[in-house]
């Protein structure tokens, strides 16, 4: 496996027989710069919206975060499988039978509509035919405005399964940062209200997104498919006597991939990939 991606995004391609599955990494945890443009380059840079061009139209104008359309650019550039092909000229070279599925987690779960979306338009502008492509994503983030939402919604209806844990705090970014303050019981000292450093944290955050969305006439819209988890709401244990850490350790179990594989009854395991691997970096 290579040792990382464009700017710390990365994305693989694993087969089973016809089936393909693109699979886009989420934000890295660690202090380096890739980490440091995976956080603020592309995840938090949703105050600029960019235009959609897969397709344009001028009548509905459909945008995409600033963010997403880095993000886009580096898996538009990451290049695998010894023969230099970029992920788009793999796939495109795939059997008509090819069934391909594109899946995130976090940074990766918001990227993974919008790659889905623009490999959809680019295999139909190179008339290529190859099976529906699909969208499974876990604690994605909303990308995009009512547009984009409209042509990823119409693109991919019933071929879509955006999986939320409906309290974890990713899936609230950008289109309701407020609702972030709110997710919590309080019942318990591991799973407090949000503390009033980190309120006013988010209510900036979400005044400061709203009046970017006025201004552009472009407001963030989730996409359909949403299957939610954990509806009970069950709080995660931690030992943290600081509001505010049990509150951030709170955030980061429910958000943590290993969670979602919980919540929908599996276990992670660990493999190491076959010597004709498509990797792509």
């Amino acid at each position: 496996m290579p040792v990382e991606g464009k700017y710390g995004n990365y994305a693989f391609v694993a087969q089973k027989g016809n089936q393909y599955m693109i699979s886009i990494r989420g934000s890295l945890l660690e202090i380096t710069l890739a980490a440091f443009y995976n956080w603020v380059a592309v995840d938090l840079d949703v105050l600029i919206q960019r235009e959609w061009n897969y397709p344009w139209s001028d009548a509905t104008r459909p945008m995409i975060s600033e963010g997403s359309h880095f993000g886009l650019g580096d898996l538009n550039e990451l290049v695998g499988d010894g023969r230099g092909h970029t992920l788009f000229q793999f796939i495109r070279q795939l059997p008509a039978a090819a069934e391909v599925t594109v899946t995130g987690h976090s940074l990766g779960g918001g990227l993974a509509p919008v790659y889905a979306l623009y490999l959809n338009y680019q295999l139909h502008q190179e008339g290529i035919r190859m099976q529906p492509i699909s969208v499974v994503s876990f604690a994605g983030p909303t990308t995009g405005n009512a547009a984009f939402a409209a042509l990823f919604n119409a693109s991919f209806s019933g071929r879509a399964r955006l999986y939320v844990d409906v309290i974890d705090i990713v899936p609230f970014a950008a289109n309701n940062f407020a609702g972030i303050s709110n997710l919590y019981s309080g019942d318990y000292p591991y799973a407090p209200k949000a503390p009033e450093e980190l309120v006013a944290i988010f209510k900036t955050a979400n005044d400061s997104v709203r009046a970017a969305e006025y201004l552009l006439d472009s407001y963030y819209t989730p996409l359909n498919g949403t299957i939610q988890l954990n509806t009970d709401r069950v709080e995660i244990h931690n030992d943290h006597t600081s509001p505010v850490l049990a509150w951030i350790t709170q955030a980061g179990d429910q958000h943590a991939h290993n969670h979602y594989l919980q919540l929908m009854g599996y276990i992670a395991e660990v493999f190491s990939c076959p010597s004709n691997e498509q990797v792509y970096e």
